[in-house]
């Protein structure tokens, strides 16, 4: 299978397959570029975080269930992103601003991708930064309750689902601010925004976490 790098600064990202539509990628540099300009990272410090000196997969699949996005842990350890119809058509029309939707979802992504090259310790150390926690409820189940300011608990309805979750729904609702995900970025308080200004600076000076 043929593999396109992203641009030969990125050298570290295969995209797979090759049928994307320009605008397609066109999103995804304007993501990535987003991305470095908020956190303040150069194309080296970039690379570091989400790829760990391996090679990044990005693959652009068609339509999976409910799902835009999908990340993974694939083979050797590295990271695949799986891009879905959904996130670049507004999922379906009910987002309609197609580039804004396809942008939060990709980052949420990348997050992830940066969690899981730091041994999930982002994602834990912003869980017990907050105070929130795992309640065991009647069923067995254990249900995330996010510990925040505002009033939905800090977090938005997807953060709602695990601290992984949380953790990513912050990052892009640091990069795109209160208008991320049609708004639901205005639901993020200042102490998970704080967070990740702090680690996304720990990360540029080389003493973030790090999976060993």
């Amino acid at each position: 299978m043929i593999v396109h790098s992203i641009d030969p600064a990125a050298d570290w990202i295969e995209a797979l397959p090759t049928a994307w539509r320009p605008e397609e990628w066109a999103t995804l540099h304007a993501t990535l570029a987003d991305l470095s300009r908020a956190a303040g990272w150069s194309a080296p410090v970039l690379a570091r975080a989400l790829s760990g000196g391996k090679r990044l997969l990005v693959r652009r699949r068609p339509e999976a269930d409910d799902h835009s996005a999908l990340t993974r842990v694939v083979d050797g350890g590295r990271c695949c992103v799986e891009l879905y119809d959904r996130c670049f058509d507004g999922s379906r029309g009910r987002y309609p601003d197609r580039s804004a939707y396809a942008r939060g979802t990709i980052v949420h992504e990348l997050a992830h991708v940066w969690d899981i090259e730091s041994g999930l310790l982002l994602s834990d150390r912003m869980r017990r930064a907050t105070g929130s926690e795992y309640v065991i409820e009647a069923s067995g189940q254990a249900h995330y309750h996010p510990a925040g300011g505002g009033e939905y608990g800090g977090a938005t309805k997807c953060g709602h689902l695990s601290h992984e979750e949380d953790f990513a729904e912050a990052v892009a609702a640091f990069v795109y601010g209160p208008g991320y995900d049609q708004g639901q970025g205005r639901y993020v308080d200042r102490q998970r925004l704080a967070y990740v200004a702090r680690v996304m600076a720990q990360e540029r000076d080389g003493s973030a976490a790090r999976a060993t």
